[in-house]
């Protein structure tokens, strides 16, 4: 009998220390709910989006606060669209292009993370490109630095197209570039078409 009591009691202390902790992550939760609200309630009506630098040749979105789904605004939705950039190049043979993507001065909140989801076409679809995406801006006049870049995605051999998404885009400069390079090719250029979109991940 003794043991089955100590037994009880040892239950009922972890029973409310779990209790004790499910409501600190509520307090937490509420908290994050609370600001969100009171952004949403001191922007003028939306979650102020600064401005970014153009692409040559591109097309840049920025989406205002109805973009946002009414239930990301309650908190149940943990993504939003911070912009969307689209662009187009021709690679020549024998040499690579860079693109530099800046995040801008977009709201973000200390405990969101900034996703970028990409994904390009190749002109004619049949041919090949090699695709690296570098951590911090980089022009392609500086080979040595995109050589030795700490890159997110290094040398990857597409073919036809591709996409996906990748964190810590924009943690160096909050820039990352883009390079395509065809300096496989002797004789056929690339057309490439490109989009790239940034979220907030709560």
């Amino acid at each position: 009998l003794k043991a089955k009591v100590a037994a009880l009691q040892e239950w009922a202390v972890a029973a409310a220390e779990a209790k004790e902790a499910i409501l600190e992550e509520n307090k937490v939760l509420e908290k994050r709910l609370y600001q969100l609200e009171n952004n949403d309630d001191n922007d003028d009506g939306g979650i102020r989006m600064g401005n970014h630098t153009s692409l040559s040749n591109n097309k840049t979105v920025t989406l205002k606060s109805d973009n946002i789904s009414p239930s990301s605004k309650r908190g149940k939705v943990t993504e939003r669209k911070l912009w969307t950039k689209s662009s187009s190049l021709v690679i020549g043979a024998g040499t690579f292009e860079c693109r530099t993507i800046e995040l801008g001065e977009n709201q973000v909140m200390d405990f969101e993370t900034i996703i970028l989801r990409w994904k390009f076409d190749i002109t004619p679809s049949d041919l090949d490109i090699v695709f690296s995406m570098l951590k911090g801006s980089f022009d392609r006049r500086d080979k040595n630095g995109i050589r030795h870049a700490n890159a997110l995605i290094r040398d990857r051999h597409v073919v036809g197209g591709g996409g996906g998404e990748v964190q810590g885009a924009f943690v160096v400069q909050n820039a990352c570039t883009l390079v395509f390079s065809n300096e496989n090719s002797w004789v056929r250029p690339r057309t490439i078409k490109f989009m790239v979109d940034a979220f907030a991940v709560m």
